[in-house]
């Protein structure tokens, strides 16, 4: 058995995080808006840096947005699929990931009964084959 790297997850749990991420936004952006209000002292780079972030964060938060909805309707639609109903994502893939195992262990335990079953026939055609060959020497002595 492989060791699991995979952090427990769930999509309330993710679905905070992203709510966190879309708050802090926005506690940002009210900020970068109080700060327009203020007299500015001469090398402070406070808004002109945190304007900057702003923009390249909330981009990558908006695609971090996308992904995560398409998550959940891929995830929604896959525990469909199995007709489940998970909001633990880790908890439906430790079920699969067990059906996965069982089902090579079955495989392989198959392949194996397949194995000793072949090797039976051939011991048996091998004593048939010798028992038939010395009855032709009996019969021709």
């Amino acid at each position: 058995m492989t060791e699991s790297f995979v952090h427990p997850l769930s999509l309330p749990e993710l679905e905070k995080e992203m709510s966190g991420l879309r708050s802090g936004l926005t506690q940002i952006g009210a900020e970068v808006e109080f700060q327009k209000t203020q007299p500015v002292m001469a090398g402070d780079r406070f808004l002109p840096v945190t304007r900057e972030f702003l923009s390249t964060a909330s981009g990558k938060v908006e695609a971090l947005d996308k992904l995560y909805s398409e998550v959940k309707w891929k995830f929604a639609q896959t525990v469909k699929h199995f007709g489940e109903d998970f909001t633990q994502i880790d908890e439906f893939f430790a079920i699969f990931d067990q059906f996965l195992s069982s089902f090579t262990d079955a495989r392989l335990e198959n392949e194996g009964m397949r194995r000793r079953k072949e090797d039976e026939e051939r011991k048996q055609t091998t004593v048939i084959n010798s028992f038939r060959l010395l009855t032709k020497q009996l019969i021709e002595f």
